[in-house]
């Protein structure tokens, strides 16, 4: 949450990105393997709204976990850039 102007808000559009992505890489009793592209899809989305609406932090995690499932995919240009992404976003959270 951030505040502004005494109010704290959130973006809700870029938490229900994240929980889809997080679900998509979870596995269960019935889903027995990680979705690892839709979960990229999902994070990737959820961290720019996240930078959007201000929320560094937040969008940091995102960035981070983009990241890791593009590495799971071999998409390494695309891991790259999910941390490189991080990396600017670090230096707004500091």
């Amino acid at each position: 949450m951030v505040q502004a102007q005494g109010v704290a808000f959130h973006d809700s559009v870029a938490e229900k990105h994240f929980k889809k992505g997080k679900k998509a890489i979870s596995t269960g009793l019935f889903k027995w393997s990680a979705d690892y592209i839709e979960g990229s899809f999902e994070f990737e989305k959820a961290a720019k709204r996240f930078a959007q609406s201000g929320l560094e932090a937040r969008a940091l995690e995102a960035w981070l976990c983009y990241a890791d499932c593009c590495e799971k995919n071999h998409e390494m240009s695309a891991a790259a850039e999910g941390l490189q992404e991080a990396a600017f976003c670090s230096t707004d959270v500091d």
